[in-house]
């Protein structure tokens, strides 16, 4: 189904450089081709208020420039499923190119943005009572037993999954439980074929964004020093003292650090000047561990994915970079 007109979508893994190719691709379309281009955020958590230092958003300043989309629009407790979130970009995008402009999306979010190119099956919704016993029973007897049982009713499914990867098992139970009376679950679970097999929902130029790993973890590094130099910390502790323990349990809060600096804060009692300098060491080492754990993901998301141009940002961002002839034609 054709769901946005026109858009160009800049993805790669965390600190590789998508925020300023995006940047520099918009200066460079405005200065010597008279496009206005407008951002669109794909990052999973850039659009919680709040939640901000810790998910690298632009400067203030940067956002209203490049005239971003989907920022700061939903409350930290406040949760969007992929399907939510498509929707939102696709809008967004249809009314950029309403105005005679072109949208960029940008961001690292593979199951987003995968929903946003490629769609999603029109599943049923979360079932609590159902989510509710999966669990307890996965307790008694682990999670490879579901996905057993998930063998049994959807095999194709099922193959595609690993047997302790439980919140997709979950979830595909809890589909395969809540079906159409008549329908085949094999049916129910299209989208979950390869990429090449599936169409886009609409004209994407999809450029792919990375770097070598040691240019990539010195990034992340100097990243987390950055965040960590701006008020990080204190950010997590107005969300303990403005959200208390409801957002623990939040989408926002699964962002990567907030938990662990929720915890080290929690064990001196929210009182941030009592963090030690070892403490501050072992988050920083920890949190970039997750963060190098969570590009690996990223990339394996990615080498899957549809791509019209990829783009080595080792030596950094320059608006002096060759345009291809195909992208060219593509905004023409």
């Amino acid at each position: 189904m054709h769901r946005f007109a026109k858009a160009v979508f800049v993805i790669g893994p965390t600190a590789s450089g998508k925020t300023g190719l995006a940047h520099a691709l918009s200066d460079l379309l405005s200065q010597q081709f008279s496009r206005t281009c407008e951002l669109v955020n794909l990052d999973a958590f850039q659009f919680y208020r709040g939640v901000t230092i810790g998910t690298a958003k632009p400067p203030a300043e940067e956002i209203n420039r490049y005239k971003y989309h989907g920022i700061d629009v939903l409350a930290p407790c406040e949760t969007i499923d992929a399907a939510r979130y498509a929707e939102m970009v696709w809008d967004a995008c249809n009314d950029i190119d309403a105005r005679g402009c072109l949208p960029i999306c940008v961001g690292g979010s593979g199951l987003y943005l995968r929903a946003v190119l490629h769609g999603l099956d029109p599943l049923p919704p979360r079932n609590e009572d159902l989510r509710n016993m999966f669990r307890a029973s996965a307790a008694v007897w682990g999670w490879p037993e579901l996905h057993r049982w998930l063998g049994a009713l959807a095999p194709e499914r099922a193959a595609e999954l690993h047997p302790n990867d439980k919140t997709r098992i979950e979830r595909a139970l809890e589909v395969v439980f809540q079906r159409p009376e008549g329908t085949e679950p094999a049916a129910l679970f299209k989208k979950s074929q390869p990429l090449s097999q599936q169409s886009l929902c609409g004209d994407a130029f999809v450029i792919q964004v990375d770097c070598e790993d040691e240019v990539l973890r010195a990034r992340i590094s100097r990243r987390l020093e950055v965040m960590f130099a701006e008020g990080w910390i204190a950010e997590v502790a107005d969300l303990m003292a403005a959200q208390g323990e409801v957002f623990k349990t939040s989408q926002a809060f699964k962002a990567i650090g907030y938990p662990e600096i929720w915890a080290a804060l929690a064990e001196v009692e929210g009182n941030q000047a009592r963090l030690t300098e070892k403490t501050l060491l072992q988050l920083h080492e920890r949190i970039a561990t997750l963060t190098w754990q969570y590009v690996r993901r990223q990339r394996t998301w990615n080498s899957k994915e549809h791509c019209d141009w990829t783009f080595d940002s080792s030596g950094g961002i320059s608006q002096k970079f060759h345009l291809s002839d195909q992208f060219v034609d593509f905004i023409s």
